[in-house]
């Protein structure tokens, strides 16, 4: 019994699979034939990431929160340094389209540089974006992803651990692509996905943090259905002048010390 409940479907995985779901969509869209010849590894994969996804529903069941804000930060920092240690690692000892499966059919390593730094300019072919358009995207999406986190904590006292899933995935997944973008101004991917996609550690933290982010909605389904636009933007504005007042009480207190000659 223990066991099926476990694996029982639930609105929260549901809510879980849907990144992946709008990928394949959109793939299925653009190129049906690669998405067909991808099925049994991508099969493997949705198994394995349902399995993810089931432990997390019952750690969260058990009352699993996430930790304090500085701490989810650190481990934020930790992913963005194991994701760019193996591209420091890719770089310096695979060749360029080197190739080895580590899964059969599921998953494979590889070393492939997108110029364009995003998956989506490149399907749809969008010349305009490029690393500077990119970072600017990365910085302030992930100064909301901090805002929102904030406000949120601060609203309902002990955010849920989808909450601080989506954040450490988000500011993680924001902030190696930061330095991608930053010093190599390209995307060094080295995850080959069902033969159907080049990823890298990074864009794994952003599925998960959209994910987490999903099963937050799902949890709350009723009081998200009922907000509307103009609450959602309210809360929004909060979030911004919530953090904006968390800078400047530092800042402040900085600026009255050095008025009164504490600080050289």
């Amino acid at each position: 019994m223990q066991l099926m409940a476990f694996f029982k479907p639930t609105r929260t995985k549901a809510a879980f699979l849907l990144p992946g779901a709008g990928f394949l969509l959109l793939e299925l869209i653009l190129e049906p034939a690669a998405v067909k010849a991808a099925l049994p590894g991508l099969l493997f994969l949705t198994l394995l990431y349902y399995l993810v996804a089931s432990t997390a529903v019952a750690l969260r069941w058990r009352g699993a929160y996430p930790d304090r804000f500085s701490r989810l930060l650190l481990y934020a920092l930790f992913l963005i340094f194991l994701d760019q240690a193996c591209k420091c690692l890719i770089i310096n000892l695979l060749p360029l389209g080197w190739k080895r499966a580590l899964i059969p059919g599921a998953l494979s390593l590889t070393h492939f540089h997108n110029m364009q730094g995003s998956w989506i300019a490149v399907q749809f072919d969008l010349t305009f974006v490029g690393p500077s358009l990119l970072i600017a995207v990365s910085v302030l999406d992930t100064l909301l992803a901090l805002s929102l986190y904030r406000y949120y904590a601060h609203r309902c006292g002990r955010p849920s651990l989808w909450a601080g899933t989506a954040l450490v995935g988000l500011v993680a997944g924001l902030g190696s692509a930061l330095i991608d973008l930053a010093v190599r101004g390209f995307t060094v991917d080295y995850l080959g996905v069902a033969g159907l996609v080049v990823a890298d550690l990074k864009d794994f933290y952003l599925y998960f943090g959209f994910a987490a982010l999903f099963g937050e909605i799902a949890e709350n389904w009723q009081a998200a259905r009922e907000m509307s636009i103009r609450q959602s933007i309210n809360h929004l504005q909060q979030a911004l002048l919530l953090s904006m007042h968390e800078l400047a009480e530092p800042l402040k207190s900085w600026l009255e010390r050095k008025r009164s000659g504490q600080v050289l």
